[in-house]
């Protein structure tokens, strides 16, 4: 499975580089999940190491070789001055023989 910014897939990356928002405001952010396995992955779990982020949509099963959206806000309760990066965790089963 990669993660990409852009729905092309041309922009894969390792870390969820948020930038920075003001405290008291709230930004949401897209990202593009690609299975690049030969199976399917199901049950997928996403976690988001910070607290001040939220999951808002991830799928839960992925086909062999699609391209799904993945969405996270992140309301921070004080301004930085460096923008935020944090890792991304998924766990789920691969899923091969399928249909």
């Amino acid at each position: 499975m990669k993660l990409f910014k852009d729905a092309e897939c041309t922009q894969e990356i390792t870390s969820l580089d948020l930038g920075t928002v003001e405290a008291g405001f709230e930004k949401s952010y897209t990202f593009y999940v690609q299975n690049d396995q030969k199976c399917k992955l199901e049950n997928l779990e996403f976690f988001v190491a910070h607290k001040e982020v939220s999951i808002v949509s991830a799928p839960k099963i992925i086909n062999t070789f699609e391209v799904v959206d993945f969405v996270i806000n992140w309301a921070p309760s004080v301004t930085i001055k460096q923008g935020l990066q944090t890792e991304l965790q998924v766990k789920g089963y691969e899923v091969y023989g399928h249909d």
